[in-house]
């Protein structure tokens, strides 16, 4: 009886701990800010140049001066954007002198990586409405698109576009042709050269599913039931006597 009371004691304690939910550790520090002049792409298609800042336009982008470089209409506002938790933006741009063509990189931060998960799939809802996507060959993170009329000029210019999204950043490269459509090799380099950049860009892990104890509680139970049976049996083939006790 002694060794059947050690069993059940230990029993127990394996029920306790396989029923126990699990402890995840919590992390709370707050991630250090971005310096998006690190990620503008250092490796741009042969021929272009880059161009001096122009306050508002390019370099350091508030909300306001954001919102004026995603949509010149004034669709997108700079309450729209903090709304979408906006942190901080930046913008640089390179030309080709013999064609006038032009490339520019927009990096936005924003506050969490779910708040730019979020304002890339509305930006790219809306663009799916407006232009004509195409692939990227060897980037399959990023999402292509492509507008204006196959002969452009100075005042409509053809564009494809890149855009692509790691952690809180989110980037967007345009390449514009002023005299004929522009190639695609161009925003091929560009958005792999723009993906070696974001690669360093740190990434929040997926949520961790809380254990609820579910499978522990179906181990546990399977066990007692198994443990049971078999103290009952050995109950039935070595039954004990009762005894009174004696002073």
């Amino acid at each position: 009886m002694r060794a059947l009371a050690a069993l059940a004691v230990a029993f127990s304690s394996v029920v306790a701990s396989a029923v126990a939910p699990a402890a995840w550790a919590q992390d709370d520090e707050t991630p250090a800010p971005i310096d998006l002049t690190t990620l503008v792409p250092e490796t741009v298609p042969p021929g272009f140049t880059p161009l001096e800042d122009q306050p508002g336009r390019l370099g350091p982008l508030d909300a306001a001066a954001a919102a004026a470089v995603l949509d010149q209409s004034g669709r997108v506002t700079a309450e729209m954007l903090q709304d979408a938790g906006f942190a901080d933006g930046f913008s640089k741009a390179w030309s080709k002198g013999d064609t006038g063509d032009v490339i520019i990189t927009v990096l936005l931060e924003f506050t969490t990586q779910a708040d730019a998960e979020a304002f890339l799939r509305g930006f790219l809802q809306g663009r799916q409405k407006t232009t004509t996507p195409f692939p990227i060959p060897g980037v399959p993170q990023a999402a292509g698109f492509e507008r204006g009329p196959p002969t452009p000029d100075r005042t409509n210019p053809a564009q494809r576009e890149v855009v692509l999204q790691r952690g809180p950043v989110m980037a967007i490269v345009v390449v514009a042709g002023f005299q004929s459509y522009p190639p695609i090799e161009p925003a091929v380099t560009m958005a792999e050269a723009q993906r070696a950049e974001l690669a360093s860009v740190p990434v929040e892990p997926p949520p961790k599913r809380e254990d609820n104890g579910t499978i522990p509680r179906l181990l546990a139970m399977v066990l007692f039931v198994s443990v049971a049976s078999w103290l009952a049996r050995i109950l039935r083939a070595n039954p004990t006597p009762f005894r009174p006790r004696t002073t």
